[in-house]
């Protein structure tokens, strides 16, 4: 068998296995406060991640950007916090797992979520980003969740 022959059945191969991976579900669970200081604080973001596939799934990275809702204009977000999870996540076939994502913030990109929290107890959030597959493929799938936040927890 030529070299030729090897890669193409290869690259054949790996076509069908993307294929059939289905991606995995992510979700905001909830919010907790870590810490706060004169100028900002810390929360620590909740992310449920839910694996459909009949395997299990590894991965090395997972970014994010926190978008809040402005409460005085409907539709308008603004940017609150972005970055990246640079630790190994294994969801187990069929199986679910919760992270925590440390989201690092100043009050004055929290204005109007604070105020929104102080008025009404709530505050709307849109989390997208990316999660980098390293099994069984390397193969990256986006999410993005719009949901509220309120002082009992978050709500889809």
């Amino acid at each position: 068998m030529s070299r030729a022959t090897i890669v193409a059945a290869v690259a054949v191969l790996m076509a069908g296995c993307s294929s059939v991976v289905r991606q995995p579900q992510v979700r905001l669970d909830g919010i907790r406060v870590g810490g706060i200081g004169l100028t900002g604080g810390t929360l620590y973001a909740q992310v449920h991640v839910t694996n459909p596939n009949g395997f299990d799934l590894e991965t090395e990275a997972l970014s994010y950007e926190l978008e809040l809702e402005h409460p005085d204009s409907v539709g308008q977000w603004v940017s609150f916090s972005r970055g990246t999870v640079d630790e190994p996540l294994r969801v187990q076939s069929n199986g679910s797992t919760v992270i925590e994502v440390p989201i690092q913030f100043r009050y004055s990109d929290a204005g109007g979520a604070v105020r929104s929290l102080i008025r009404t107890g709530t505050f709307n959030y849109r989390v997208r980003g990316e999660v980098d597959l390293s099994e069984p493929i390397g193969r990256t799938f986006p999410y993005s969740r719009t949901g509220t936040v309120s002082l009992t927890g978050a709500r889809e």
